[in-house]
């Protein structure tokens, strides 16, 4: 499968779009000229962000912001707590997904999966069930093209629109979930102790320069293997 980034990178903001929020939604606000338009400056603006994240100055910003910074046995990476994993999600991933469309969703995937990665045993899978979803009033102004933000009324005036606005929230919240996966797997060095997968990144203020990392792809999303060039 083609790695997340690169799919990011390669598509239209348009097609990019039609990635988010699914083929229903996107139909539907390909006809509404604000909500298309709103849309397709955000998908722009987050190939841009995307394209500017440098991983030297990621690792910095790691470097900066972490609270815990616990060296590691080997001494040269810090060995990543909940809260760091959480700082990470803000700087990185979510720095580059849109608070137009993302923004009440990046809590609860945040506090999601922080917990079920620090619960996150070899040969099981990551997660069964998706987090819990932003309540209709929290949902970004792009969700009103679906009717009204209170779902009785909704679906008592729009039983379509109202499905294709769960379709919608169903699909942004994956992608939220896959995005932050995928930079967990893309930046972070992970490791199997006693069975369990460990998260460190590297302490540059001990190293003085990058160390690089190259890993063995998750077969089918249920084992991470990393090794050192």
């Amino acid at each position: 499968m083609e790695k997340m980034e690169k799919e990011v990178e390669r598509k239209t903001p348009g097609e990019l779009g039609r990635m988010v929020v699914g083929d229903l939604a996107y139909e539907t606000i390909m006809d509404l000229p604000e909500e298309r338009n709103m849309l397709l400056k955000a998908m722009d603006m987050m190939k841009k962000r995307q394209a500017s994240m440098n991983d030297d100055r990621l690792y910095r910003k790691l470097n900066e912001v972490c609270p815990t910074r616990q060296l590691a046995p080997n001494k040269w990476q810090y060995i990543m707590k909940p809260v760091d994993m959480k700082w990470f999600f803000f700087h990185v991933p979510f720095f580059a997904l849109p608070r137009k469309i993302f923004e009440k969703f990046a809590i609860p995937v945040k506090n999601f999966l922080t917990t079920q990665l620090f619960r996150f045993y070899v040969n099981k899978l990551l997660f069964k069930k998706p987090p819990p979803f932003p309540e209709d009033a929290d949902l970004p102004e792009i969700f009103n093209a679906f009717g009204p933000n209170n779902r009785r009324k909704r679906k008592a005036g729009f039983p379509d629109l109202a499905a294709i606005k769960q379709d919608m929230v169903h699909h942004v919240t994956h992608f939220a979930l896959m995005y932050c996966v995928h930079w967990v797997v893309e930046m972070l060095t992970l490791r199997n102790v006693n069975g369990m997968v460990k998260y460190a990144y590297p302490a540059l203020d001990v190293l003085g320069k990058m160390v690089k990392v190259r890993s063995c792809h998750l077969i089918s999303c249920r084992r991470h293997s990393w090794f050192w060039n």
